[in-house]
């Protein structure tokens, strides 16, 4: 996925049918990434390196899952349907440009606040708790739960040792973990008790993957892989 810019001048987009289009894409990313203590614009300015932090952590979680949605009606909470209710209009196109801006500010300010901005695209199964929870306190509500400098949160994702997982012709694949090259299928299979199971395979960098063992959910096998040692 193509690494997003965030901008920090916290400037409105303005609403076009073009979503496609890169610029109007970092624009959504600037509404997007407005955190919960940024929504009432405050004077003085309550902005902080913590905020730079947490747009920090939007990207680093649309970096190893993908874009996360950009269109407004994406982030509507059940409260903001209630809104537009009351406003006698069944979506935001019924709404005039401030009223609308107005509305999924408050919206995405009650999604932030229980870190639901990014629930359009969840985790990729194959980020383990370590990466999980780094994203999650880069983007936690509370500024004074985040990482303190961008030195310290460098150092967490510094201190990771992942496997770098691939999606190639339908298969997950990372070579050279550990000394070896893995292979999951995303593609279950029947299991007679368990419904249904997922093959792990591995080998030796340069030889065929051979079969290694079943799991029991994607994120269980690549768990798994991830904790694996040679015994």
């Amino acid at each position: 996925p193509r690494a997003p810019l965030i901008h920090s001048d916290q400037q409105r987009r303005s609403h076009t049918d073009e979503l496609a289009r890169d610029n109007d894409y970092h624009d959504d990313l600037n509404e997007l990434s407005t955190e919960p203590d940024q929504t009432h614009w405050e004077t003085p300015s309550t902005y902080t390196k913590r905020s730079d932090l947490y747009q920090c952590g939007l990207v680093l979680h649309e970096l190893v899952s993908g874009a996360i949605p950009v269109d407004d009606e994406s982030y509507l909470d059940q409260q903001a349907h209630r809104e537009l209710k009351a406003h006698g209009v069944a979506s935001l196109a019924g709404l005039n440009d401030f009223e609308r801006s107005k509305l999924v500010d408050r919206s995405l300010a009650r999604l932030a606040e229980r870190q639901k901005i990014t629930a359009g695209r969840p985790l990729s199964p194959y980020v383990g708790r370590q990466l999980k929870r780094i994203i999650t306190r880069a983007t936690a509500p509370d500024p004074n739960e985040r990482f303190e400098s961008a030195a310290a949160f460098i150092g967490a994702l510094t201190e990771l040792a992942l496997p770098n997982w691939l999606l190639v012709d339908g298969l997950y694949r990372a070579k050279g973990w550990k000394g070896r090259d893995w292979t999951v299928d995303p593609n279950p299979v029947p299991h007679a008790k368990r419904g249904t199971e997922y093959e792990i395979r591995k080998g030796k960098p340069g030889n065929k993957d051979r079969h290694h063992a079943y799991a029991v959910s994607l994120k269980s096998a690549f768990d798994e892989i991830e904790q694996w040692s040679r015994t």
